[in-house]
């Protein structure tokens, strides 16, 4: 997921071509920022920046893409201007209310993170149960976070 701010009217741009499914999560995660962005301090500074975003599929396996909560955290960390901390996997969707949709399975995306260099990955608290069906090598070497809301999240993966 890359997130850039440029000066603009405050709208999400993506490029065409995007799954259907990943420009709904883009979409509802951008719908829920716009709700929310009075009370975080972001209303002048949304209604002057365009939001440009791009999803690469490095697997290039076309797979579907709930990504919501990484592209929150990808806008807040470029709105900011912070880093988001490196080889972070961000898992979970977001409802326009702000609600977090947690994966099917959480096993096979942490496999494929581990094994493509990823360090920590912020998995969603519903689906912590899963936790004890992973295999070990997995859990000794991702760095596992769970989250219970979007803002700690977002505390949890950009860089202070």
């Amino acid at each position: 997921m890359e997130v850039a701010c440029t000066s603009g009217t405050g709208k999400l741009r993506t490029p065409t071509g995007l799954d259907k499914t990943l420009k709904e999560s883009l979409n509802r995660a951008f719908s829920y920022l716009q709700s929310i962005k009075e009370r975080k301090g972001l209303n002048e500074t949304l209604g002057l920046k365009d939001i440009y975003a791009e999803a690469v599929d490095l697997s290039g396996s076309r797979v579907e893409c709930p990504c919501g909560i990484a592209f929150f955290v990808a806008i807040i960390s470029a709105i900011q201007n912070r880093q988001i901390q490196a080889g972070t996997l961000i898992l979970g969707d977001l409802t326009i209310q702000g609600n977090i949709k947690g994966p099917a399975s959480i096993v096979e995306s942490l496999q494929i993170a581990m094994e493509s260099g990823a360090l920590r990955a912020l998995v969603p608290l519903s689906n912590k149960s899963q936790f004890a069906g992973l295999p070990e090598e997995v859990v000794e070497k991702l760095d596992i976070v769970f989250y219970g809301d979007v803002d700690r999240a977002v505390i949890k993966s950009v860089d202070i």
